[in-house]
């Protein structure tokens, strides 16, 4: 499946947004993933992703909203239509919570860097082991405030990739000193 967002820039109405969705889908060979990231692009409101579920392309959504309500409810209108659906978070902090919610996974930026971590949250939550899986997720958000202080997103995780020993070489993204991330001053523990 590939994940597509809404278009960005210019807000829309959920009618034009539906309409872009439904073009895509009906001339794309591919599944698709639709990706609310509401902090870059226009939002997917619930109600059209519910219209939106009923397209056979059409298989599932990544929700970046931060809003585990927002997910919860998405959850709760669609399952009932397409058990078959899939949701995925896009964010690490709520991964655990959102699956215990009756979501599917996440595709989040943190599985690049310590990709043991999520399968082993993933697989205990999957065991029902729960308090042990708890800790990894509050053993992430520490994870995760490292790589978020002291540098643009995503450049603390592309350092913490490299620290890891992957060679991630120079961002694409323009920074100024002062936004790039001195690796040699991450806290190893």
């Amino acid at each position: 499946a590939g994940a597509l967002i809404a278009p960005f820039y210019y807000p829309m109405s959920q009618d034009s947004i539906q309409a872009y969705f439904e073009e895509v889908a009906d001339r794309s060979r591919l599944d698709l993933m639709l990706y609310n990231i509401p902090q870059f692009s226009n939002e997917i409101a619930i109600a059209t992703l519910v219209s939106l579920c009923e397209h056979p392309r059409i298989v599932g959504t990544k929700d970046s909203a931060r809003d585990l309500p927002r997910y919860m409810a998405t959850i709760h209108k669609i399952r009932p239509k397409r058990p078959d659906f899939s949701f995925l978070i896009g964010c690490e902090e709520i991964l655990l919570t959102s699956m215990i919610m009756g979501g599917d996974g996440g595709t989040i930026a943190t599985s690049g860097v310590v990709p043991e971590m999520i399968v082993k949250l993933y697989n205990l939550f999957l065991q029902g082991r729960i308090e042990d899986a708890t800790r990894i997720q509050y053993q992430m958000l520490d994870l995760i405030e490292v790589m978020l202080t002291g540098a643009d997103f995503p450049e603390g995780f592309r350092a913490g990739m490299t620290v890891r020993g992957l060679k991630m070489g120079r961002s694409r993204q323009h920074q100024s000193v002062a936004s790039q991330l001195n690796i040699e001053n991450i806290p190893r523990t």
